[in-house]
């Protein structure tokens, strides 16, 4: 997501957060691979104290391992400038299908999600809920069924077979739109007058 922000505003100063070490030196070895200027740390965002503030706060899929994602949203808020923009984005596995599939394939994949999360309505509340204003939510990205699975039996490796059949039906012939594979909010920090007359 960096290397596509750097591609679209190469002027902008890039920064990025990681909570797992290998993450953060993959993500070195890459950056530095492409060229790409971005100043990587390592930590967790509820404890991330970079000594400045940003103009955006992105992140994508944090928020939906959370029970309460207004804690966390409010952790975003908080490395934002006054009038800054924080943006998150959730996979949308909360259809019935989808959590049907990932419920047989992967349950213990499906547990780490709070699904309830996954729903433009649910995210807006949140981000209010985290002193956000001008709130925006949209979805994007074609959706596709998972085809992960650590539950191998033989009618989950049928299903896993249906699915990637589906999911390349999807790319290559010209199928209803269907349901979107992100879902994303967006919102404003108030700005310093808003924040004093609140």
């Amino acid at each position: 997501i960096l290397h596509q922000l750097h591609t679209h505003r190469p002027r902008h100063r890039l920064h990025g957060l990681d909570y797992a070490p290998q993450g953060l030196e993959k993500a070195q070895r890459l950056f530095a691979a492409a060229g790409v200027p971005v100043s990587l740390h390592q930590g967790d965002l509820r404890e991330f104290d970079p000594l400045r503030k940003y103009d955006v706060v992105y992140s994508c899929g944090l928020v939906e391992h959370f029970a309460d994602p207004v804690p966390i949203i409010a952790h975003h808020a908080r490395l934002c400038t006054p009038d800054g923009r924080v943006v998150v984005t959730v996979p949308n596995y909360a259809g019935r299908l989808q959590s049907w599939i990932m419920r047989r394939l992967a349950p213990e994949m499906l547990e780490t999600h709070n699904l309830e999360t996954m729903c433009g309505n649910k995210l807006r509340v949140a981000l209010a809920q985290a002193g956000l204003v001008d709130i925006e939510t949209g979805e994007f990205g074609l959706g596709k069924l998972y085809t992960g699975c650590t539950v191998r039996t033989a009618p989950n490796r049928v299903l896993r077979f249906v699915a990637k059949s589906y999911n390349a039906a999807r790319r290559l012939l010209p199928l209803p739109a269907g349901w979107h594979s992100t879902i994303w909010a967006a919102g404003r920090v108030p700005s310093l007058a808003e924040q004093r007359a609140a």
